[in-house]
């Protein structure tokens, strides 16, 4: 019994630490710093064994926000697609013509 209470309060803490997180993406996101409200709202998603719709909502709100993550200098082609590795270290960008696509693409390793 004591081992089952102490479980949902440690849940019952991680679900109100996610919830702060969320509460200061949403925060710093109005004063324009979309990094670390996408990292905060990233961490609160994380932290929350089943995240609220709240939490989620941070989120949506971080990913989408206007700004710049990266800017890919080196294609002559619009790109197309682009692949990130899981540990965020490697990107593969291909670039087409869509006009015409009987021409060769291009894709860039990013190191």
């Amino acid at each position: 019994m004591a081992q089952t209470q102490a479980a949902i309060a440690d849940q019952n803490a991680k679900q109100a630490q996610a919830l702060a997180l969320a509460a200061n993406s949403q925060l710093v996101l109005s004063s324009d710093d979309t990094d670390l409200a996408l990292v905060l709202a990233l961490e609160a998603n994380q932290l929350a064994n089943q995240p609220s719709h709240d939490i989620q909502r941070a989120l949506t709100a971080a990913a989408y926000a206007p700004g710049t993550r990266f800017v890919m200098q080196g294609h002559t082609l619009p790109i197309t697609s682009v692949a990130i590795s899981p540990d965020g270290k490697l990107a593969l960008s291909s670039a087409s013509d869509l006009l015409n696509p009987s021409e060769a693409g291009e894709l860039i390793l990013w190191i």
